[in-house]
């Protein structure tokens, strides 16, 4: 079901993309709504916008801070408190600069931290035998599920799949899509992040199988804590927290520039607050 966001992406740079000419110049999906249907419009788009980009953030800062939490000792309101600043503070000063630079760093940390996360695993655990018999034995991993519409999980992963084939348009997608030269630009954008994707949902569901062969009793909301406690050293647990930390941030900024844009551009400009 997860490669329907690999072809999302692909359906964006190929269909989406040539039809999107027109909508440049414009700073957000708001303005692009009100250009076409009006202030009214402009204005739901921009209240959608921002109760998404607030909730996004929220969930973000949940993960940053059990992340400090957990590995930092500090209490679940600190934790919060520090990394709430850190996020809006790096997000304010630095701009969209910022926020491209982010995601950069998350793609090489996790460019190079999971596959070398997967062989670092593989090489603490060192046998085939459990993982193969988790394949033959563990339902979980039983690929004739996809194939047996009989199968009461066959419909489910079938609706899955193509739920995350329909395109996102979300507020930063499009802030994006407005920052590109020319829809060329766009179309090779997103065929190279689809790319990088489904190498990135490979390498994922690897070490899931690993881990699963290992320990299968695993609470799954404990996965990540788990691995990063029980299998690795001290340099590669550095490099988990940077990766983990830019993830987050790379995301949360993200929405914060978004909805930071279209609440003083989409919101108060068309109501005739000055803020």
């Amino acid at each position: 079901a997860a490669l329907g966001d690999v072809l999302s992406l692909i359906i964006i740079g190929y269909i989406f993309a040539p039809r999107m000419k027109e909508f440049f110049g414009s700073l957000s999906v708001a303005e692009t709504m009100g250009n076409l249907y009006g202030r009214n419009i402009r204005l739901i788009t921009a209240v959608s916008s921002i109760a998404q980009a607030v909730a996004m953030t929220a969930l973000q800062i949940k993960v940053f801070s059990t992340v400090f939490s957990h590995f930092f000792g500090f209490s679940s309101v600190y934790a919060t408190s520090v990394s709430s600043f850190v996020v809006i503070f790096y997000s304010a000063w630095g701009g969209i600069k910022a926020v491209t630079f982010t995601d950069i760093i998350q793609f090489l940390t996790f460019g190079m931290f999971i596959p070398l996360f997967l062989l670092f695993i593989w090489h603490v655990f060192g046998e085939a035998e459990p993982v193969i018999e988790s394949f033959k034995h563990n339902p979980l991993l039983d690929w004739k599920q996809l194939i047996d519409w009989q199968n009461p999980k066959f419909f489910p992963n079938l609706v899955m799949l193509f739920w995350f084939l329909i395109p996102s348009f979300s507020s930063p997608t499009f802030q994006r899509i407005l920052m590109t030269k020319n829809t060329k630009q766009i179309r090779s954008s997103f065929t190279v992040a689809a790319i990088g994707y489904f190498f990135i949902i490979f390498f994922i569901c690897a070490i899931g199988i690993l881990v699963l062969s290992i320990n299968p009793t695993l609470d799954p909301n404990n996965i990540v804590m788990y691995m990063v406690d029980n299998y690795s050293f001290t340099g590669l647990k550095g490099i988990t927290l940077v990766g983990i930390i830019a993830m987050v941030m790379s995301t949360a900024d993200s929405w914060i520039n978004t909805g930071a844009v279209i609440f003083a551009h989409d919101f108060c400009k068309p109501l005739g607050i000055k803020f």
